[in-house]
């Protein structure tokens, strides 16, 4: 018997997010709503969010200690054996505590499928952190199940196209890669834009001057929200598969 095959099987195809909730710690509150916004504008209750570090002592207000676990009560989880024991080591690289408690955050998807699993860490972009690790684990327990499973990044889904009105002076600033996000359009929803796959490739407009880049889904801090900007990115298809790639936004699936 493996570690994994106790795990309780569902129907249906389940969705696991990995997530880093690196700069919104100033705004938690903001970011959790919009995220329950975009998972119920898809059909989903507002998710859980397990938290995968090894320890909450850490600079992120918002993040720190009890404060999340404040703020969401039961839709939380601390499984610190999920994280990253050479962090606690000050060792570099990804060694995760306990790779067998995989199963339960497995478990946490199966039991209830209307309800999304979130598992998070600070890190900026997957690629380097050890929660594409906790992914390849959930993964590998996920072979003895007959539903298909998915881990990706949040917000998931496929990056498309949009067009988005900017004033000259953020057109500018975006021309000079001085600026790393820009102000969400006044006809875009905050859960649509917390929903807005990485990599979407989007025209900025100022009248009659364009330019195309890389946007991501709506980040949060105390000045407010913004789209993610990517001004070094060129915004084309061909380059939003490879940053998607590079970065370890592609899912992974079962």
């Amino acid at each position: 018997m493996t570690m994994c095959s106790q795990t309780a099987a569902k129907a249906g195809d389940i969705t696991l997010f990995s997530f880093g909730y690196w700069g919104c710690g100033s705004a938690t509150t903001a970011l959790v709503n919009a995220i329950d916004e975009a998972e119920a504008q898809r059909g989903f209750e507002p998710p859980i969010w397990a938290d995968i570090r090894i320890s909450r002592s850490v600079r992120a207000a918002g993040f720190r200690d009890r404060k999340f676990e404040d703020l969401l009560e039961a839709r939380y989880v601390w499984m610190p054996d999920l994280g990253n024991k050479r962090v606690e080591e000050r060792r570099k690289g990804i060694e995760i505590r306990n790779p067998a408690a995989a199963k339960e955050l497995l478990q946490l998807a199966l039991e209830r499928p209307v309800r999304r699993v979130i598992f998070f860490c600070s890190c900026e972009y997957p690629v380097f952190c050890h929660r594409k690790a906790v992914g390849q684990l959930v993964l590998k327990c996920a072979r003895e199940q007959p539903a298909k499973v998915t881990v990706i990044e949040w917000p998931g889904e496929e990056p498309g196209t949009l067009t988005i009105d900017v004033s000259p002076a953020t057109l500018r600033q975006v021309e000079r890669q001085q600026t790393k996000s820009i102000a969400i359009p006044a006809s875009m929803a905050l859960g649509a834009a917390a929903a807005l796959p990485w990599g979407t490739v989007a025209t900025l407009q100022a009248g009659e001057d364009q330019m195309k880049v890389l946007v991501g889904p709506a980040s949060f801090n105390a000045a407010g929200s913004h789209l993610r900007v990517f001004p070094d990115e060129p915004g084309t298809r061909a380059n939003s598969k490879a940053f998607r790639s590079g970065l370890g936004y592609s899912r992974l699936t079962r």
